[in-house]
């Protein structure tokens, strides 16, 4: 009977002796196990239970992503620390943000087969996908994504407007988020005659007379105790002058060109031909003294309004090659020929990335 109860107690005592080891060991428990140690095959959800993992077809196992460390305690993928450096995130498309690596602004983990990097975000005209501040679904591609509107940069993991400062090219579209701005060539971003610089934006000088602002612009105008343009005049962040321009209902001529800053503008001598004035083609909406191309789905909204436009990034644009004449007399998207025909792919490839600018 004694030897028994020794059996007992021994077999008792090393089966504990064991589980202690397993708590200390296993961080735990006995069951523990690693990522790898889940099996999953393609197509599967098998590692959708682990963030920050994905299924390595090839192996037959989840494996964590490049920007994420595994966590062999607690099987789990923990994005990886970057206290130490950006460097420490490997992933072409990430970035360290708070000290953690994560995937730029527009880049996802997308969970899929193989998928062990950031993608681009996919997107549909229309849909929600691109919701951040200053984000916009590309659909020139042939699978459409999201990217940073003209006059956003990505930055620590969002689309962040351009500032005074910023780099800007001769078409001055990059300043297209600075209020009161414009493209400075040569120099970057910029704030306008009647603006001053405040800190990385623009505000408009204060006034107590209209001689206060003419005296810098003489097509501005005292209002409310700041510096503004006069009626029908307005400051282009999408160009590259720092006076008040002439804008939608300024007089204009058939052959004067006083609409040709105005982006989706002509002037107008048909509906009142003894007063013609600068107005928005039939693809675009007035907007104060501007012109914004009007918001589409699908081709045959824009089609309907000029068969020679059609529905990109979720605005009506003119087709390759067609252009509406900021010179002329025109409200439809007109073909242009040789140099011309260059000159308008440029503009519209640059209407493409200002669209959200217009949207503002």
């Amino acid at each position: 009977m004694e030897y028994a109860t020794s059996i007992r107690h021994n077999t008792t005592w090393r089966w504990s002796r064991k589980l202690v080891s397993d708590l200390v060991l296993n961080g735990g428990g006995v069951d523990n196990k690693s990522v790898t140690d889940t099996t999953c095959t393609a197509g599967g959800n098998e590692c959708a239970a682990i963030t920050n993992s994905f299924c390595d077809t090839t192996a037959g196992t989840c494996v964590c992503v490049d920007i994420a460390t595994e966590d062999t305690a607690n099987s789990a993928c923990d994005l990886t620390d970057c206290s130490g450096g950006a460097a420490a995130c490997t992933d072409t498309n990430s970035e360290c943000v708070t000290n953690a690596c994560a995937c730029k602004a527009l880049y996802e983990l997308s969970g899929g087969d193989n998928a062990n990097a950031c993608t681009a975000k996919v997107c549909t005209a229309g849909g929600s996908e691109c919701s951040g501040t200053g984000q916009v679904c590309d659909t020139t591609l042939t699978s459409p994504v999201c990217a940073c509107d003209n006059g956003y940069t990505a930055t620590a993991g969002a689309c962040v407007a351009n500032v005074v400062g910023g780099t800007c090219a001769a078409s001055g579209y990059e300043c297209s988020a600075l209020s009161g701005g414009y493209c400075k060539t040569g120099t970057g971003c910029a704030c306008s005659a009647i603006y001053d610089v405040s800190g990385t934006s623009c505000t408009a000088k204060s006034c107590s007379a209209a001689a206060d602002c003419t005296g810098i612009d003489p097509n501005s105008d005292c209002s409310g105790g700041s510096c503004d343009c006069a009626a029908t005049y307005a400051i282009f962040n999408t160009g590259t002058s720092d006076m008040c321009q002439p804008g939608v209902g300024v007089t204009c001529t058939s052959s004067g060109g006083e609409c040709q800053y105005i982006l989706a503008g002509y002037c107008d001598t048909t509906t009142n031909a003894n007063a013609p004035v600068c107005a928005c083609a039939a693809i675009a909406d007035i907007a104060s003294q501007t012109c914004n191309f009007k918001a589409c789905t699908a081709d045959a909204l824009c089609t309907a309004l000029d068969p020679n436009s059609e529905c990109i990034k979720g605005n009506c644009l003119c087709k390759s090659g067609y252009d509406i004449n900021g010179s002329g007399t025109s409200y439809k998207c007109e073909q242009q020929s040789g140099s011309e025909a260059i000159t308008a792919s440029f503009v519209m490839v640059m209407a493409c990335l200002v669209i959200g600018f217009l949207q503002i």
